[in-house]
């Protein structure tokens, strides 16, 4: 009586494990599917500059395709000169079947003399699941730890150009044009490598929607570690006075007080 439910038990174990060879996966399993991550080479860094030995932003594009919100760490893995590994995370909450994007943080090594690749990995925060992983390269011209860098919202120089010539220079300068007001960081130490972040009116009005309230607080808390935020008033009649008010908020930040 007792062996035919033994060969049964066996029999169902067996079948059990050529689920996934038929493509029936339990709930579990089918989460490494149903959460995306997508990186943006223009994303490393900023307008996909980065320079070594600085804080640098990377920005993940994740969609989750379940019916259920996942709670999820974000993980990037960077080594350093040494061979030793530092890890910055995030963990977040991803709402069902829709896009978000999130900001992760590390420090570049110092030296160029090897470029190392970097980790970046999505898990489970409930179970520890791998959901997600990818290994990447950062820019082949990654700037040298001792050149400045100064960056635009629009596609021209602002007039810096004689300063790009070595006869001019204190020091070395790079200017990284085009970024994206709405594709600032929300945090400071995204912007922590650039010595002044130029609004020019290409960047649009600083109080637009797409200028995260986040990222506006990160404007305000690199000025006060010391960065320069210069802003470039348009011409009367293009863009409206609340401009101006964001850009004075975004400077001053909230007053308390006399």
């Amino acid at each position: 009586m007792t062996r035919t439910p033994r060969m049964l038990m066996l029999l169902l174990l067996s079948l059990a494990s050529l689920l996934p060879l038929l493509g029936v996966t339990s709930p579990a399993l089918a989460q490494i599917e149903l959460v995306e991550m997508r990186i943006d080479a223009r994303h490393f860094g900023l307008a996909g500059a980065a320079r070594y030995g600085s804080w640098t932003p990377l920005l993940l594009t994740l969609e989750n395709r379940s019916a259920l919100p996942q709670l999820v760490r974000c993980e990037w893995i960077v080594p350093d000169m040494d061979g030793d590994l530092s890890q910055s995370s995030r963990t977040v909450t991803l709402s069902p079947q829709r896009t978000q994007q999130v900001w992760l943080y590390a420090c570049l090594p110092v030296s160029s003399r090897s470029v190392p690749e970097f980790r970046v990995r999505v898990i489970d925060a409930q179970t520890q699941r791998l959901i997600a992983s990818q290994t990447l390269r950062p820019p082949s011209d990654l700037v040298p730890a001792e050149t400045n860098m100064i960056a635009t919202t629009g596609q021209t120089f602002m007039g810096l150009e004689p300063y790009l010539d070595d006869m001019f220079q204190q020091e070395k300068l790079r200017v990284v044009m085009g970024v994206r007001p709405g594709e600032l960081p929300d945090k400071w130490h995204g912007l922590a490598s650039l010595s002044a972040l130029i609004w020019t009116p290409a960047g649009g009005d600083p109080g637009d929607a797409s200028v995260s309230v986040d990222t506006q607080q990160a404007i305000r808390d690199w000025v006060r570690r010391g960065g320069h935020l210069v802003i470039i008033l348009p011409v009367a009649g293009q863009v409206g006075e609340g401009a101006a008010a964001a850009a004075k908020d975004c400077i001053q930040g909230e007053h308390h007080g006399d």
